[in-house]
């Protein structure tokens, strides 16, 4: 009784928080199920295609797969195909098609996204879906540096210095991921350098260079300049970062005073894209072309010609509607988040964090605040953490360390039980509490501020639902440490702004400033996942053009660093209040951030206990593992690896071998006919009774990233 009374006081330390959002599949269960007779491909692969919802996902998220469906079409393309690729565009669009009638994967038209609200009775009622388009970030951004290339068009821009270059040894770098540029700093650079500082007009700057360097002619400099502009020593105001109608209204500006027809191409994308928004999802073929059509007009030379590689338009699906989750979720939720707290022992996640601050300390002391541009610099203070170097960092299972045998040692024997008894590892009260006491913490150590879970709701109605009787399973994509993250590049397409405006901001006062971290991502492509509107006042932004004269701009060069009780904090020089860091989106910052930024956030976050999820304290590789239940919420399901014996199975010449390794590893590892493949976050379900299943796993075994 004393560890339940204990869970249930830990239950009042988290809150649910609305807005919740709602990620739904596109593909009703009850469609036709997505299998092929392998003998036939070219009839089960046309009979997906089918369905117009599904055929426009595929043309939407796939200008490869596409071509080879419309090859398809006709008994004469089908021939030219061949059958080994039309075996393998089958095998592809069943990925697809199962994964938008089953695990909801926010992308493109294969799933929507909406909103919901807690009530006391459930609803799910979808409307109409709508469907949002904009132009693709590394489309843009390679268009855009080909317009920089124009005398003209650089005339009529501002420019202001990246804040990621840096001085050293005579030379003035930039490094953007496994990219680095360099130039002499020579007179021209650091006159560039000072003159740049704030955000200036290109024309002003090349005229105080002209003057101050009469001996190079406004041709040569104009030429200096802009290389300085395409390899991003420079940033411009129609650098894309913000993909929005003000940057897009601004390019339109620009071009009409020095490229009057691209102008117009660019508004006739738009208007493109604005038909395409008025057309049903599924209905929209001849609109979606039109929209292509449009923007491969408008391409660079020599970059448009593949009309098989990735479309160059960003396509989102909001589903409005009516959406209620009954306020008993919620409160599971909460159940959940704190036994898991509960549980979690010291540096399992960002524990590198730890040793960057003892030897912060050893260097500065614990009185002393240092700005972050000067302490991530090499050469003047400690760097950035030696990790971030590595390969990512994830979890640990553990602190690795003696103090740590008696948590493995438990969930050791936890997990023997339940895999010698054929059921789950169930995490009743009185185990969260034991785990709790052999898992080498503060238990006064204060919960995160702010948490994100995604869970899949199971229950055979809202009736059952309204009953109690449902599930929530953890998606292996757990969520955020900052609520709303995964919302955030949707705020626009759902109309969440306001709301995601407010939980960003939930909590702040006079004494703490709470900044949006706004980044150019390493992959123009990272550049759709960033799109976010602005939510709070203040804002840091990194490698992207502002003026950081604006008193809500604030430049992380300045931002002073010093030690905290428990780690670091960020302070403002100008005021000397905290500075929280938000971060409201899901870009991997371990590789397609710059290192700064993901710097940043770890400083905001890392503390002795962070909340990570469920893990199995170094249990990990072994085989099989259990499914994991925690009242109604199943944490981890039940999880199989092929392992090596059925990898060779499978390369192996002829279907006996396979069918002889499966059936093998089936009965070594007691594993069901039904099943999920999962890589990462992307799921779908197979049955091992089916032979087009069977040879949908024997080709994720042998795919060149399995």
């Amino acid at each position: 009784m004393a560890a339940e009374s204990e869970a249930h006081r830990a239950a009042a330390v988290f809150e649910v928080r609305e807005p919740v959002l709602v990620r739904m599949a596109s593909r009703p269960r009850g469609a036709a199920p997505a299998t092929v007779d392998a003998a036939e491909p070219v009839s089960g692969a046309r009979q997906l295609a089918a369905d117009p919802l599904l055929g426009q996902a595929v043309r939407v998220a796939s200008g490869s797969l596409a071509h080879s469906l419309a090859r398809l079409t006709s008994d004469e393309g089908a021939s030219t195909l061949g059958r080994k690729r039309t075996l393998s565009a089958a095998r592809t669009l069943t990925r697809y098609a199962r994964r938008a009638a089953a695990r909801p994967t926010p992308f493109g038209l294969f799933a929507g996204v909406g909103t919901a609200r807690f009530g006391s009775v459930a609803k799910a009622e979808p409307g109409t879906g709508e469907v949002a388009v904009r132009l693709d970030g590394a489309w843009l951004r390679r268009r855009v540096l080909a317009w920089l290339g124009e005398a003209a068009v650089r005339r009529r821009v501002d420019v202001v210095l990246n804040d990621l270059c840096f001085v050293r040894d005579g030379r003035l770098y930039l490094r953007t991921g496994a990219q680095e540029h360099s130039v002499r700093d020579n007179a021209l650079v650091g006159a560039v350098r000072e003159r740049a500082r704030n955000p200036v007009p290109y024309a002003d700057l090349l005229g105080s260079l002209t003057e101050r360097f009469p001996a190079l002619d406004a041709e040569r400099l104009d030429g200096q300049l802009a290389g300085l502009l395409q390899h991003g020593f420079l940033l411009t105001s129609i650098t894309p970062h913000r993909i929005d109608a003000p940057l897009l209204d601004g390019i339109e500006t620009v071009l009409g005073g020095a490229l009057p027809d691209d102008a117009r191409a660019l508004r006739d994308i738009r208007a493109a894209c604005a038909r395409h928004q008025d057309d049903p999802p599924g209905l929209g073929g001849d609109s979606w072309q039109d929209a292509l059509d449009a923007v491969r007009r408008l391409d660079v030379p020599g970059t448009g010609d593949d009309a098989h590689a990735r479309p160059p338009l960003h396509v989102d699906l909001h589903v409005p509607g009516e959406f209620v989750v009954p306020e008993a979720v919620g409160r599971e939720v909460c159940r959940y988040a704190a036994a898991i707290w509960e549980i979690t022992p010291q540096w399992t996640t960002l524990a590198y964090m730890r040793d960057y601050r003892e030897r912060f300390i050893e260097r500065y002391g614990t009185a002393c605040a240092v700005p972050l541009g000067e302490l991530v610099d090499p050469h003047r203070g400690l760097g950035l953490p030696s990790e971030y170097g590595a390969e990512p960092v994830y979890a640990r299972s553990g602190p690795g360390d003696e103090a740590d045998g008696p948590r493995r040692a438990m969930i050791g024997e936890l997990l023997q039980e339940a895999v010698l008894s054929g059921g789950d590892l169930v995490l009743t009260d009185e185990v969260v509490g034991r785990l709790g006491e052999v898992a080498g913490h503060d238990p006064a150590a204060a919960p995160p501020r702010s948490l994100e879970l995604c869970f899949q709701v199971l229950s055979e109605s809202t009736a059952a639902l309204d009953r109690g009787e449902f599930r929530l399973l953890g998606s292996p994509h757990i969520g955020a440490w900052t609520a709303g993250a995964t919302a955030g590049r949707f705020a626009a397409a759902a109309g969440l702004t306001d709301e995601l405006a407010r939980l960003a901001a939930e909590g702040a006062d006079d004494t703490v400033i709470t900044a949006q971290v706004e980044l150019m991502p390493h992959e123009p492509r990272g550049l759709n996942i960033v799109q976010v509107p602005r939510l709070l006042p203040h804002r840091i932004p990194i490698g992207v053009p502002d003026d950081r004269r604006d008193p809500r701009c604030l430049d992380w060069r300045s931002l002073l660093v010093a030690a905290g009780s428990d780690g670091l904090r960020l302070l403002d020089p100008r005021s000397g209040r905290p500075v929280r860091p938000v971060l409201p989106h899901m870009l991997a910052l371990d590789t397609q951030a710059p290192p700064v930024a993901r710097f940043l956030v770890d400083l905001a976050t890392a503390r002795p206990r962070v909340w990570s999820g469920w893990n199995w304290a170094g249990h990990d590789a072994l085989p099989y593992l259990p499914r994991v239940r925690y009242g109604r919420v199943v944490a981890v399901p039940g999880r199989w690896l092929p392992g090596r014996r059925l990898r060779d199975a499978a390369r192996a010449q002829g279907a006996g071998v396979w069918e002889q390794g499966l059936d093998a590893w089936r009965r070594r590892l007691a594993v069901p006919d039904r099943l999920q493949i999962a890589r990462n976050d992307q799921m779908y379900p197979v049955d091992l009774r089916e032979r087009w299943d069977r040879d949908l796993l024997r080709a994720e075994l042998t795919a060149a990233h399995p």
